[in-house]
């Protein structure tokens, strides 16, 4: 990037390369770390026998809190790619991709610390001191994912505007815009809840993973809604001929 100017803009299969190995890497680790944090809740509950905290309800909920972060970057990673696919590689795109990049190192690091203290808060119960640490690293969190998206929806949005679609195909600037609607619609939800989370609501105390069980349900059903109704119709049609 400092360089730029003497080495002129990057390839745009290296560019790519960099991306897939990137959120390769940051997917990877965040799964690795999975285990640590079910160790660590079995070692705290053999440490509480009389405990009456179910364990198998405790790691359902460390699963699905990592599902639903992994499928969560897992879009970002898919949006990120076809905003660079279907954008030249400037030196606008490539600033924009440093800052996504480095939004994203943060979010591993992020949901060990609050999955932590999580721990703590059930065996422990919701002390004031660690509701107090909890609650600027949830904010930090949902900070993070609506910078992402609104970083993302600016290098897209900026690429519109730039080109205004002059000379550019059809099916380009329907993607173009389509990734703009998806991007607007994340952005918007993630801000909300931010806010949610900053002034401590009822929305945000209503459960730890609601936020993120919405942004998961918005991402399954803006993109696989149709699929899955054509799916149910299909299996339903076979099913009552077989019954007739």
């Amino acid at each position: 990037m400092l360089v730029s100017k003497k080495i002129g803009d990057p390839e745009r299969d290296h560019f790519q390369g960099i991306l897939d190995g990137f959120y390769a890497i940051a997917l990877t680790f965040l799964t690795l770390d999975l285990p640590n944090q079910i160790q660590d809740l079995l070692e705290r509950q053999l440490s509480l026998p009389r405990s009456s905290v179910s364990v198998e309800v405790i790691v359902m909920l460390f699963f699905l809190s990592h599902i639903f972060i992994f499928v969560i970057l897992f879009e970002i990673m898919c949006l990120h790619k076809a905003i660079i696919k279907i954008n030249p590689n400037t030196l606008f795109v490539v600033r924009l991709t440093v800052v996504v990049m480095a939004l994203i190192s943060l979010a591993p690091v992020l949901i060990h610390v609050i999955n932590h203290l999580r721990q703590q808060i059930v065996f422990l119960g919701e002390t004031p001191a660690l509701l107090r640490q909890l609650g600027p690293l949830r904010r930090f969190l949902w900070g993070d994912l609506s910078a992402i998206y609104l970083v993302l929806l600016i290098m897209n949005k900026f690429s519109l505007r730039d080109h205004g679609g002059c000379g550019m195909p059809e099916a380009e600037q329907k993607s173009r815009r389509a990734i703009h609607r998806v991007l607007a619609v994340r952005c918007s939800f993630t801000l909300f809840y931010l806010y949610c989370v900053t002034v401590d609501n009822a929305i945000a105390r209503f459960h730890p993973l609601l936020g993120f069980l919405v942004l998961v349900l918005i991402v399954f059903t803006e993109n696989g809604l149709g699929s899955l109704l054509r799916f149910g119709r299909f299996a339903l049609s076979r099913i009552l001929g077989r019954v007739s």
